[in-house]
């Protein structure tokens, strides 16, 4: 791992902690701050990388007022890529939740992806837009997120070494608060993927194909939550 690709490691750790600690939240009975153990397990084969899938790391909320709420993760995963049989990686997400009603919100959100294998370097950022409903079904409060990556990155070009894949498609995470400190989600996505190609061959056209991942998703938090009040 070269120098300049630590650093860019580091720096997401910065952002991340900096988002987290920039300011004391308001006054109010509105207002909290609540931190996350994070754990992932369950298949990103659809996505490139060998079974199963883990990852770990540490997720932060915090609300202002009853309408906003800012949500930041960064997690580690050791999975490994097919084509290489090595790799690991770091994604950061940060999300904003304005919500419209006492169930109802609209979010925007990126994510920033960052990929290391011992042939090549791989990351980019993705923004995300969609929906979030607060719910009671089977007896426990939770959460339901609606969200649809949008594509980003270079397709072509003398300046696009490394090509984008263009991933687009819906996500579904569905939240459940289980235990007074711990949550129990489900994730599964959808997404459309450019293939690399050929740049020596302008004139053939990359190709595609839509692909997913699901995985459980495992959250211990620290203060105590109200199993009977919607979060």
């Amino acid at each position: 791992m070269q120098c300049h690709q630590v650093w860019k490691s580091v720096l997401l750790v910065l952002v991340f902690v900096v988002c987290a600690r920039s300011q004391a939240p308001p006054t109010g009975k509105h207002n909290s701050r609540e931190w996350l153990l994070d754990t992932e397990f369950g298949s990103e084969s659809g996505m490139g990388f060998k079974l199963p899938h883990t990852a770990f790391g540490l997720g932060f909320e915090r609300s202002a007022g009853k309408s906003f709420e800012v949500q930041a993760s960064i997690r580690f995963s050791p999975d490994r890529k097919y084509i290489t049989n090595d790799g690991n990686s770091i994604a950061f997400r940060t999300k904003s939740v304005f919500w419209m009603t006492n169930r109802f919100g609209v979010t925007a959100g990126v994510v920033r992806g960052q990929l290391w294998t011992s042939q090549f370097t791989k990351g980019g950022w993705s923004p995300a837009i969609g929906i979030s409903l607060k719910e009671s079904s089977l007896d426990f409060p939770g959460r339901l997120y609606i969200n649809y990556l949008v594509p980003t990155g270079c397709e072509w070009g003398a300046g696009c070494p490394m090509q984008s894949n263009r991933t687009h498609g819906p996500e579904l995470e569905w939240e459940k608060l289980v235990w007074e400190h711990m949550r129990w989600g489900l994730h599964f996505g959808v997404y459309h993927v450019l293939n690399q190609s050929n740049p020596l061959r302008p004139d053939i056209p990359r190709t595609g194909q839509w692909t997913g991942d699901s995985y459980v998703i495992v959250r211990y938090q620290f203060h105590r939550g109200n199993l009977n009040k919607l979060y």
